[in-house]
């Protein structure tokens, strides 16, 4: 558990490495925006001992009723490069966790996780963050992990002092929330400007 957690809490580091951009000199006319997760973070990836599946591969996602139903209530988008297939039902066949892009800086603004069926697809799992967007995603040791960023009060919209990491595994019958946590985020301090 240990190992993955430190790799859950590395993969943090390395997928929100766009929020530890803000400059922070709070000078200037420039209001900072959020910055979007890195590719590396919502992008498929092969993923050690997930088994191969051209099925989900080969589906039209963005015409799928759910995704459609999710970006019409979020008013945010299909990226087809940005769907990370990987077995998280435990059946060796690939799910798809199809991220919505807010189409902009403010990044994902919500998922949903479909399994192939004969006729279709059927969600295993769709979650709209509580606050705002920017959701990176990732799948480590077959689990679903999700970091989405926590504001402090002080904190400027590009950097978060915290980020909310959770994990859904599946557990024989659904794919479940197992684990939430919040977490520092190690680049989302505020730096002065040392020109100044």
């Amino acid at each position: 558990m240990c190992i993955r957690n430190a790799v859950a809490i590395i993969t943090a580091c390395v997928s929100l490495v766009a929020f530890a951009a803000c400059d922070g000199d709070g000078g200037g006319d420039e209001t900072p925006t959020r910055a979007v997760p890195s590719a590396a973070a919502t992008t498929g990836t092969v993923i050690a001992g997930a088994t191969p599946s051209g099925e989900i591969r080969e589906r039209d996602l963005e015409s799928d009723p759910a995704v459609q139903e999710l970006i019409e209530e979020t008013g945010g988008e299909y990226v087809q490069e940005n769907v990370i297939y990987a077995d998280l039902s435990d059946d060796g066949i690939d799910d798809a966790v199809v991220p919505i892009s807010s189409g902009g800086t403010l990044g994902n603004v919500g998922f949903i996780v479909l399994t192939p069926t004969e006729n279709g697809t059927t969600p295993l799992l769709r979650e709209l963050p509580s606050e705002s967007g920017g959701i990176a995603l990732n799948v480590v040791d077959g689990e679903l992990v999700a970091l989405e960023p926590v504001f402090g009060p002080d904190d400027p919209e590009c950097c978060p002092s915290m980020l909310r990491q959770t994990t859904y595994a599946w557990n024989g019958a659904a794919l479940a929330l197992i684990d939430q946590q919040t977490i520092e985020n190690p680049g989302g301090e505020v730096k002065p400007d040392s020109s100044q």
